[in-house]
């Protein structure tokens, strides 16, 4: 499993795509290191994107403690958005924002790119690799 980081630089929108295989301890752990990317970056919007993950085996035990993580994005007007295509995946993180509802309330899951950019009310952004340090 894997993701990588992209910003939007003119919208301020941070994207992070996971792809490959996506478990418990590795949901955990990207979890932290997102939190810190949207710390140091202070995106306007982040867009998580599942859409390229060949196998979701995320507990819903690790589900329940994630949600009780501090959330990735300390301001709760910024927008979060999970685009989640397939119907377990979906599933899953409704589980999430619903036992998260209190910290999140920006939190939307989507199980597409084009309704993420309408939930932002943009019909296209330009994403670029973020730099690494």
């Amino acid at each position: 499993m894997s993701y990588r980081f992209e910003l939007d630089p003119a919208h301020k929108v941070l994207l992070v795509t996971f792809s490959g295989q996506l478990g418990d301890e590795l949901a955990k752990k990207s979890y932290k290191d997102i939190s810190e990317t949207v710390t140091r970056l202070s995106p306007g919007a982040v867009i998580v994107s599942l859409s390229e993950i060949t196998s979701y085996e995320v507990s819903t035990q690790a589900i329940h403690e994630m949600a009780g993580f501090k959330p990735m994005v300390e301001d709760p007007s910024v927008p979060r958005i999970v685009v989640a295509p397939s119907a377990h995946i979906f599933g899953m993180l409704r589980m999430f924002q619903i036992l998260g509802e209190q910290t999140r309330p920006m939190l939307q899951i989507v199980s597409s790119m084009d309704e993420a950019y309408a939930e932002l009310g943009v019909t296209k952004l330009k994403f670029e690799p973020l730099a690494e340090d």
